[in-house]
């Protein structure tokens, strides 16, 4: 819960106490001030969420009970039950369902966020789930705001924490970048399937807070699913559409790149000598993984490449990634024989595909180099901040390993890795030292001269 809402439900608590001792006096007048302020506050600072609902409902039934019930002490009283229970219902909803925003990111930058108009150019051959514009949203870092901001963000944070509900980082729109420093290098990030929202904030803002720029790429969501487990031909069908979504989103990748170039270059414009497009990565989570993995083959710009737990498609699985590339994962196991001729469909054929990736993705990263971070105790959700909106599991879709854990075990590769491999200058080794964790099982291969 966070600061404000706690002080408008303890307002409401304590207005709610007086109305059940009795009838109502001249002190109500005050309260309604009081918790007009409160809401008021509130709204502007921190934004509604549906989990304060029914505490905004109780404030609203606390302001108006004097109006029209202080004749009766039964019905004060009946006012104040349900003003309780109201707030009793905002209090479980935060705690089951935690997840307010993305926490307090640790870098030295504030972080600003723009919409960036992106058209590209689709042949009339193309498949009409793959004719949609791209949505392009780009985050970067700028100066840290003021005192206030920063004593409010902290104060948040305490608060958060005891409470099961993490802290508000808001991204200022269309804020000026930050201007010392080199330019920031620019990371292209696709979420997974259908692509239609964005699921890694967190990760996003923290990569912003150190210094990079982030374009994250959404596109219309499509109904169909990933793979379609009717029939050996519309597996092979799906497949195919999905190897051919994978290279054209990666276009869209880098025609991102275009336009954020071409930002960096207008002299009086808001981003003048800010972006690298020169020095770019890719970034990527599940379907987005392996669009991050074929952006990084096609596309000469991008320097290195993290895929987020997911399967590769296209020219990317058939022959990997040449450049520095991390891929992180939950423990892979590898489809046994009664899986693959298994007489259930989903299980068949998700175990048929599997065995495939997995085989071309040890002798390609043995064949090109590269990293993998295995995660045992994580599910797939683990890569997002999904499971940080619950602690209870079934609403979390998260494995074993606590969320948050897991998710600083992610953040830390990737920001490492990033830093050794995203910005310029000659990288180190792959097997140059990088962070220990008990729970993550590290595999080098390294790049051949």
């Amino acid at each position: 819960m966070r600061t404000f809402e706690l002080l408008l439900l303890l307002a409401c608590a304590a207005f709610s106490i007086r109305l059940a001792g009795g009838r109502a006096g001249g002190w109500a007048h005050g309260m309604q001030v009081v918790l007009a302020l409160a809401l008021f506050a509130q709204l502007l600072l921190e934004g509604w969420r549906w989990q304060i609902l029914p505490t905004y409902a109780a404030a609203f039934i606390v302001t108006l009970t004097p109006a029209f019930l202080s004749q009766s002490a039964f019905a004060l009283l009946c006012s104040a039950a349900v003003s309780f229970s109201l707030l009793g219902a905002s209090i479980a909803a935060c705690l089951v369902f935690p997840f307010v925003a993305p926490r307090t990111p640790d870098g030295p930058f504030g972080v600003g966020t723009s919409a960036i108009p992106v058209t590209v150019t689709h042949s009339a051959s193309e498949p009409a789930e793959l004719q949609a514009q791209p949505r392009v949203q780009l985050w970067y870092p700028t100066q840290h705001s003021n005192y206030w901001h920063r004593f409010r963000a902290s104060l948040q944070t305490r608060v958060a924490s005891g409470l099961r509900a993490t802290a508000t980082a808001p991204a200022g729109t269309d804020e000026p970048p930050a201007q010392q420093g080199p330019k920031f290098p620019v990371i292209v990030y696709f979420d997974g399937w259908p692509e239609d929202k964005t699921q890694n904030i967190n990760l996003i803002l923290e990569l912003v807070s150190r210094g990079f720029a982030v374009a994250s790429i959404t596109w219309n969501g499509i109904d169909r699913p990933l793979v379609d487990h009717s029939s050996d031909t519309a597996v092979r069908q799906s497949v195919a559409l999905d190897d051919q979504r994978a290279r054209s989103h990666a276009r869209d990748g880098s025609a991102t790149l275009d336009a954020l170039a071409n930002l960096d270059s207008q002299p009086q414009g808001r981003y003048a000598r800010r972006l690298d497009t020169q020095h770019a990565s890719a970034l990527g989570f599940s379907f987005g993984g392996a669009v991050a993995a074929q952006m990084a083959l096609d596309e000469p710009r991008v320097r290195s490449a993290i895929n987020l737990d997911g399967r590769h498609f296209a020219q990317a699985l058939q022959s990997g990634v040449s450049k520095p590339y991390l891929f992180i994962c939950e423990q892979l196991i590898f489809p046994s024989d009664a899986d693959v001729t298994s007489p259930d469909p989903p299980t068949r054929y998700e175990a048929q595909l599997d065995r495939i990736d997995y085989s071309q993705l040890d002798k390609n990263q043995a064949a090109n180099g590269g990293m993998r971070v295995t995660l045992p105790g994580v599910a797939h959700m683990n890569f997002t901040d999904v499971p940080l909106r619950s602690p209870l599991k079934r609403f979390s879709f998260g494995g074993e390993l606590d969320a948050r854990r897991a998710q600083d075990i992610i953040r830390t590769y990737v920001i490492e890795f990033f830093t050794r491999y995203g910005r310029p200058g000659a990288p180190p080794p792959l097997d140059t030292g990088w962070p220990v964790f008990p729970e993550a099982h590290i595999r080098i291969w390294p790049i051949p001269h």
